[in-house]
């Protein structure tokens, strides 16, 4: 019976403390086939500029996110640089 209990009470806490993360980081979202398709005949721009997206992707720079949105994925830039890890800590700035 501990032992159930034990368990339960892992279960429970890892489930809450997972749902507490997940609010504060952007789970990567995944393309469909067709943006794929249609992000691979957008134009390449050469300049390396890092924006995260609100989708939870790093995208090379402002023209990368902007075909992507073209292209029907529903993602807006949320920062300059690099996105947070999907599994920080809720305590850690991103």
């Amino acid at each position: 019976m501990k032992i159930f209990c034990l368990f339960i009470f892992i279960f429970y806490y890892f489930n809450i403390g997972f749902h507490e993360v997940q609010s504060q980081a952007a789970v990567p979202v995944p393309f469909t086939n067709e943006q794929l398709a249609c992000i691979r005949n957008c134009p390449r721009i050469t300049n390396y500029n890092p924006i995260c997206g609100s989708d939870g992707f790093l995208y090379e720079n402002q023209g990368h996110l902007n075909c992507a949105q073209r292209c029907n994925h529903n993602v807006q830039a949320v920062r300059g640089g690099r996105c947070a890890p999907f599994l920080n800590s809720p305590n850690q700035s991103g």
